[in-house]
């Protein structure tokens, strides 16, 4: 290969590299397809619209229940608001989730990231406020708030798990954390 064709190729790949560092992934999904395809729910809308289109159709609450979908209130920086499906509990103020297209780089928007820890940091232990652990810095991020959970299955509300995961020593989200350092 001739010193043209070679320095030809070195740019080519270091304009790959810059591309695909400012756009997204091919095949990216915004939070609201990715739960809509995960949960099978017929909802429609922008994810803080889930909250008030799911009445009437779905069973709805401020209690945590596996499968659940989160659903985030719109703000100035989340203006179409987020759902995320909720994968696990770990105690009564920490979950996991599933979800898709929440990311501060833009590089990274799009992709599904699952088993992140949400707290629940409301005042009144009441869901209403919560922070999502950010991989990158090792720690949980702003406050965001939370519009209630809607139940992928009719009836059931999920009250019952104030009960059931009313005992959290704590050790739990120790456990959940070197997870997440370990994935």
């Amino acid at each position: 290969m001739t010193s043209f064709a070679k320095s030809r190729f070195r740019l080519a790949t270091v304009v790959v590299m810059l591309l695909s560092m400012v756009s997204g992934p091919c095949f990216a999904l915004n939070c609201v397809e990715y739960v809509r395809k995960v949960s099978g729910l017929a909802i429609s809308g922008d994810a803080w619209q889930w909250w008030g289109n799911a009445g009437g159709r779905y069973e709805r609450g401020h209690v945590p229940k596996e499968s659940a979908i989160l659903v985030f209130d719109h703000t100035g920086s989340m203006e179409h608001g987020h759902v995320a499906i909720v994968s696990h509990l770990m105690n009564p103020r920490l979950i996991t989730i599933n979800h898709a297209n929440w990311a501060r780089m833009r590089s990274l928007k799009g992709h599904v990231s699952t088993g992140v820890l949400v707290e629940d940091v409301s005042d009144k232990n009441d869901w209403t406020e919560v922070k999502v652990w950010d991989e990158s810095s090792q720690s949980f991020g702003r406050s965001n708030h939370i519009l209630g959970f809607v139940y992928n299955a009719p009836g059931k509300t999920g009250d019952d798990l104030v009960a059931e995961n009313s005992s959290g020593d704590g050790a739990a989200t120790e456990s959940a954390i070197k997870d997440i350092d370990n994935q």
